[in-house]
């Protein structure tokens, strides 16, 4: 039995998960990446980042989160019947603590499903939902 979400139900899905707080596990959709954190390198000029390693990123100036994940966009998603583009999905990479907030913020990998390179991005993790990112 194959589901499909209506138009309406889509646009509702991607209004929410564009919202600047994410309040569970990042979202399937990766959101629009205009103004999101991104790592710059390991704390050593480290291109390949694993959990206990620390990573620097810029944009987190000015954010109250102290706990992000780490994200990476993942392949382009189609509507099966229409091909219509639906966004892109976004791959969970692991998390990190903020150790010392800036420009650029040095954080300490917690954990790590993959590697963590330059250019991945940094989501919150929103107080309560930390059990959902273990």
């Amino acid at each position: 039995m194959r589901y499909f979400l209506s138009p309406g139900a889509i646009l509702g899905f991607c209004l929410l998960i564009s919202t600047p707080l994410i309040s569970a596990n990042p979202p399937m959709v990766f959101p629009p990446d205009d103004h999101l954190p991104r790592v710059l390198m390991g704390e050593d000029g480290r291109r390949l980042n694993a959990a206990g390693d620390r990573i620097l990123a810029e944009g987190l100036a000015g954010r109250s989160a102290r706990l992000y994940y780490v994200v990476r966009p993942g392949p382009r998603l189609q509507a099966h019947e229409t091909g219509e583009r639906l966004g892109r999905s976004s791959l969970l990479l692991g998390r990190a603590r903020v150790e010392r907030p800036g420009n650029p913020a040095l954080l300490v990998v917690e954990k790590a499903q993959q590697e963590i390179r330059p250019g991945d991005y940094l989501l919150p993790v929103l107080q309560g939902a930390r059990n959902n990112a273990e």
